[in-house]
């Protein structure tokens, strides 16, 4: 173990006086500071975080250039990184987000070699498969990926999450399977689609009032909006948020995503989701969408600790508890009363 120990130390020893002349871009400081509880704590470099200032621009760019200057005289860089790509192309195909929908599959797959995985279906397990959306022609010299995508019940219409260059958010486009074609309505910024409803013609998804993405407020006050085929994006209804359900008294940071799920086609599950494990649920009748108001009732709180796994079925509803069960435990409950302080066990 002695000789690796001294030959590194004898590297960065060698190593020293060069890394000494590196003119590294200037980083000038700042006088400002934060007082907690009594303690003042320096923050001399706090001018970096407003990324839309010049002069911050400026900044980033010096240190990419610095740092692509340096890197390109590593010796045969180039050389290594076209061996590497060869060796990335004889990688097998990985196919993700599997979705089976009136007799199609759909999946993303990503070939060997390639950054961006594509949309494929085939007409059944055994069928041939064949290509659906390759995002890399969505928007020439753009960096376009598929984020996340969800099928309709009847395998007819397909929504895309698509995102450019590893962007958090997502433009929402529907297209159709027949002949390819993408819908002219877009949403953005999203976080993608929650759920179709039974008719195959409308679809629930994320959505915000706030459209700067580089805004703090963007994450804050989220909606679930309902979107029917072929309508203007303006008369898309907001059913499930802190502005359309104050009575249910969200919070700006939780995110209130709803859903239809298939095998429960009879009512809407909303979540009011954090970073928190423990779940706070609503249900309503999916006939509300037909009305003016959506009936949301409680299914769960946060003191029932349901952790994961809510599966409506037949008069009751299921999930996954740690209450009273550090390795947790199935339980179920009357889904017109539920009861969870009460549930029975089943597993």
């Amino acid at each position: 173990m002695k000789t690796p120990v001294f030959f590194l130390t004898s590297f960065f020893l060698a190593a020293g006086p060069c890394l000494a002349q590196w003119n590294y871009p200037a980083t000038k400081t700042v006088d400002a500071s934060d007082i907690y509880f009594g303690k003042t704590y320096p923050d001399p470099y706090r001018w970096l975080e407003n990324t839309q200032d010049k002069e911050v621009e400026d900044w980033y760019k010096a240190q990419a250039n610095f740092t692509d200057v340096l890197l390109a005289k590593i010796p045969a860089r180039d050389t290594l990184a076209a061996e590497w790509m060869e060796l990335d192309k004889l990688k097998a195909a990985t196919y993700s987000s599997i979705h089976f929908e009136n007799g199609r599959v759909f999946y993303k797959k990503t070939l060997g070699g390639e950054n961006v995985g594509k949309i494929y279906y085939r007409e059944g397990w055994d069928g041939a498969e064949q290509l659906l959306f390759d995002p890399t022609t969505y928007k020439p010299g753009g960096k376009t990926v598929v984020q996340s995508f969800l099928p309709s019940w009847d395998g007819e219409h397909v929504v895309l999450g698509l995102s450019a260059a590893g962007a958090e958010w997502s433009e929402l486009r529907v297209l159709k399977i027949s002949d390819r074609s993408l819908l002219p309505e877009k949403m953005y910024p999203s976080f993608g689609p929650h759920s179709w409803t039974a008719d195959n013609q409308s679809f629930l998804y994320d959505s915000g009032n706030t459209t700067d993405i580089k805004s703090a407020e963007i994450e804050l006050n989220r909606q679930t909006r309902v979107h029917r085929l072929g309508t203007a994006i303006e008369t898309d209804r907001d059913i499930f948020s802190s502005e359309s359900d104050p009575e249910l008294n969200l919070a700006p940071k939780e995110i209130p995503s709803a859903a239809v799920e298939a095998s429960f086609p009879e009512y809407l599950l909303g979540d009011a989701g954090t970073v928190q494990n423990e779940l706070r649920l609503y249900y309503a009748p999916t006939t509300d969408l037909n009305g003016p108001t959506i009936h949301w009732k409680e299914l769960s709180r946060l003191s029932d600790n349901l952790v994961r796994g809510i599966a409506p079925q037949g008069d009751y509803v299921y999930a996954i508890t740690h209450a009273g069960a550090p390795k947790y435990k199935v339980v179920r409950t009357k889904l017109a009363q539920p009861d969870w302080a009460h549930a029975e066990i089943v597993v």
